[in-house]
This record gives C-alpha cells, sequence and structure tokens, in this order.
C-alpha cells in the first residue's frame, strides 16, 4: 500500500509549483538470478552465486517532494526520502566459498577467486536527497543537471552499506 498527496499553491514564483508527499510499504521478492545463478567470472578473479535461502526484502518508505516549472524549458524538483529496509537482498563475499573456488578455479596467475554469495541484511536504512535541473534546448533536446546525495548503513552493524555511492552527479543531454 502507498498513500500520496499533493499540493499545488498559488504562490510567488511564476510557474507551476507542487509538494508532494509519499508514504508507503514496499515488497521485493528475490529474483532467479538472486536465489540460483552462477555468474561465473572466474577468470578474472570472481564468482557472484545465487542463494536458495534468500528471504523477501520489505521497507517503509517516506518521500517529499518539491517542484517547480517556472515554464515550458525549465524545470526543477528536489526530493527527500528515507528508508527502513528488512531483509533487504544483497551481496557480500564469503570466506568458505572464496577458499573453495580458490582451490576448484585458481590458477598461477590468479590464485584467489572471490566468492560472493547473495544474502540478506537484516535491517538497513537508506535516506538522502536528490535535485534535478531540466532544460529544452529545443523541443527535442532536453539537458538535465542532477545531483543525488545518500546515506546508508546497516543497522546491525553501524557501517555504510557498500557498493552505494555517496554522491552522485549526472549530466544528460
Amino acid at each position: 500500500p502507498m498513500l500520496n498527496l499533493q499540493y499545488m499553491p498559488d504562490v510567488w514564483l511564476p510557474g507551476e509549483v507542487s509538494f508532494r508527499l509519499g508514504l508507503g510499504h514496499g515488497y521485493r521478492t528475490p529474483t532467479l538470478k538472486e536465489l540460483y545463478h552462477f555468474f561465473d567470472h572466474t577468470h578474472i578473479g570472481y564468482a557472484l552465486i545465487g542463494n536458495e535461502n534468500l528471504l523477501p526484502e520489505s521497507s517503509e518508505n517516506i518521500q517529499a517532494t518539491f517542484e517547480w516549472q517556472p515554464n515550458d524549458q525549465t524545470s526543477f524538483d528536489l526530493t527527500l526520502y528515507y528508508n527502513e529496509i528488512k531483509n533487504l537482498i544483497d551481496f557480500t563475499e564469503d570466506p568458505e566459498l572464496t577458499q573453495s573456488l580458490s582451490e576448484t578455479y585458481g590458477t598461477l596467475d590468479i590464485p584467489v577467486i572471490t566468492g560472493n554469495l547473495y544474502t540478506n541484511i537484516d535491517n538497513a536504512i537508506t535516506s538522502g536527497a536528490e535535485a534535478s535541473l531540466r532544460y529544452f534546448l529545443h523541443p527535442e533536446v532536453k539537458t538535465t543537471l542532477s545531483y543525488a546525495y545518500l546515506y546508508s548503513e546497516d543497522k546491525s552493524t553501524g557501517r555504510s552499506l557498500t557498493r552505494r555511492p555517496e554522491h552522485d552527479f549526472k549530466l544528460e543531454l
């Protein structure tokens, strides 16, 4: 379930302004890849293995967005969000799998084969902000400049979640 509200006030800014608020509950089952796939890159030193014991992940989410379109060519939006996630599906290096893969596939050139296994992170949070500015140079040509900040944490260890950039800048044409 999800609840979304939008408010479009007549304000001092030219163009259209809207405020959005969303509250929701998310749910995601593991994919077939996450459950069963053997992603074999042992020739370059790693493998990623599915895990039949994965649990579905679920989350509670809140999101607030400010959108402003001063004219037909330009728009700006800013979003703040917070997610609490149970059983987050991720992957991590498994020492026993690394040992086994290294013994089976290791060579003189690549003696250690890192074994990664899909796992669940019991409790995690992600929160942050995203902002973007869009401008139409021509009706068929749009540019977008965006920035995102992410705070993430594995609540059981207090550490940041890996493989998720804290800062993300994009320029699109």
